[in-house]
C-alpha cells in the first residue's frame, strides 16, 4: 500500500478517535444535565407538597395541634383531622422515597428523614393514620413511625 494512503488512513482513523471521544464527553455532559433536572424538578416537587402542608394549617388552624403539639382530635374535627393525617402521610412518603433515591445529592437529606420522625412523634393522629394503612406506604416511612413510637415509649 501506498505510504501517502497509509498516512491518510492513520489520520482518518485518528480523527475517528477524537470525534468519539469528543462524543462521549458530551454525552457525559448531557447526562449530568439531565440529573441535575430531575434532581431540581423533584426537589421543586416536593417543596410544593409541604407547601400545601402548610397552606392547610393556615386554611385550618384548627388542625395544627393535632399534628405538631401531640393533641389527640376533638370529636368535631376527626374527621379533617384523619382526612388531612392522609395527606400528611402521604407527603411524608414520597419525601422519605425521594430521599432514598436522591439524598445522596441533596445539601441535608437528614434533615428530611429528621422531620417526618417529628411529624409521627408529635401526631397521634398521624401514626395511627399510618399504622392503620401500613400496606399505602414504603418501608422508610414505616421505619420512620417505628423510630417515633420507639421515642414515645423511652419517654
Amino acid at each position: 500500500m501506498d505510504p501517502k494512503w497509509q498516512k491518510i488512513g492513520v489520520g482518518l482513523q485518528f480523527l475517528s478517535v477524537l470525534v468519539a471521544a469528543a462524543g462521549f464527553y458530551i454525552l457525559i455532559g448531557t447526562l449530568e444535565a439531565n440529573t441535575s433536572s430531575v434532581q431540581a424538578t423533584v426537589e421543586n416537587g416536593i417543596i410544593n407538597q409541604v407547601t400545601a402542608l402548610d397552606r392547610l394549617l393556615l386554611d385550618k388552624p384548627k388542625l395544627y395541634p393535632y399534628f405538631y403539639e401531640s393533641r389527640e382530635p376533638a370529636t368535631a374535627d376527626s374527621l379533617q383531622a384523619r382526612v388531612a393525617a392522609q395527606l400528611f402521610a402521604d407527603v411524608l412518603d414520597v419525601v422519605s422515597i425521594q430521599n432514598s433515591r436522591f439524598g445522596a445529592q441533596w445539601e441535608n437529606p437528614e434533615a428530611w428523614d429528621s422531620w417526618a420522625v417529628d411529624m409521627l412523634t408529635h401526631s397521634p393522629v398521624l401514626r395511627r393514620f399510618v399504622r392503620e394503612h401500613q400496606t399505602w406506604y414504603g418501608h422508610r416511612l414505616l421505619a420512620h413511625l417505628r423510630t417515633a413510637e420507639g421515642r414515645l415509649q423511652s419517654r
